[in-house]
């Protein structure tokens, strides 16, 4: 709400943003300071407030520390559900339902040894997993889409929203909250998504875990794939104790 208010001045708003050491684009300054977007957010704030929706600032307690380090952080994180779930160890087991038998009982085997290590599972709103902790970008123009989705949130996750255009963020956003990713199986197909959510983690220089699979078997090339070229090799569960 303090966000919210600042924006009604553009000056104080701005030297705020600085302290913070967050830099906009003047197109993208002016959209955050105009009327039209200041009606949809009163609406959007009125709707969380009466939902039980938190809203954290940037220069809260209860930000994630992690997210400082990231071009743009969000200005605030929305979160529905336990806001102290987000501060947990979190790790992202790549998910798909393309997933061959073997790949999902791989998938139950490490979910539930991270879950009982006291850490938490984070995954994207569309993945099919048992992720604890869900991100799910949302489009601020259209309020009344983001309602209706929030509506109908289950109660047993807890839910980061992020408002932005680009789901090349929703997937940076991700690599910089888990502290490692297991890849049970990866098919040549799934190679570009997962790819740039890799590559964002070997930047911040956190640790890739692969289960091996058969080299004849097309649903396992790029796991393969990614353990020729450095990834850790996962052989059994008790291994991921090395890198949490």
């Amino acid at each position: 709400m303090e966000i919210y208010e600042l924006s009604k001045q553009p000056y104080l708003f701005k030297k705020k943003l600085e302290k913070h050491h967050i830099i906009l684009s003047n197109k993208f300054f002016n959209i955050l300071t105009s009327n039209k977007i200041k009606d949809k957010a009163q609406t959007l704030f009125q709707f969380f407030s009466s939902n039980h929706i938190k809203i954290i600032p940037i220069h809260s307690e209860n930000y994630p520390k992690e997210l400082y380090h990231i071009d743009m952080p969000p200005l605030c994180l929305f979160v529905y559900g336990n806001i102290q779930e987000i501060h947990k160890k979190m790790v992202y087991i790549y998910d798909s339902k393309e997933f061959s038998h073997y790949a999902r009982n791989i998938y139950k085997i490490m979910s539930d040894y991270v879950l009982s290590k006291n850490c938490n599972l984070i995954g994207l709103s569309d993945d099919n997993s048992n992720s604890k902790v869900v991100i799910k970008r949302l489009n601020y123009f259209n309020v009344s889409s983001t309602i209706q989705y929030i509506k109908n949130l289950s109660s047993n996750k807890t839910t980061i929203f992020l408002f932005h255009h680009s789901t090349l963020y929703e997937f940076y956003f991700l690599s910089c909250l888990s502290k490692i990713v297991i890849i049970p199986e990866a098919s040549y197909e799934q190679a570009k998504t997962l790819k740039i959510i890799i590559d964002s983690m070997i930047e911040q220089g956190k640790e890739i875990l692969v289960i091996p699979g058969n080299i004849y078997n097309k649903n396992t090339y790029f796991s393969n794939y990614l353990l020729k070229e450095g990834a850790n090799i996962l052989l059994t569960k008790y291994d991921i104790d090395n890198y949490l």
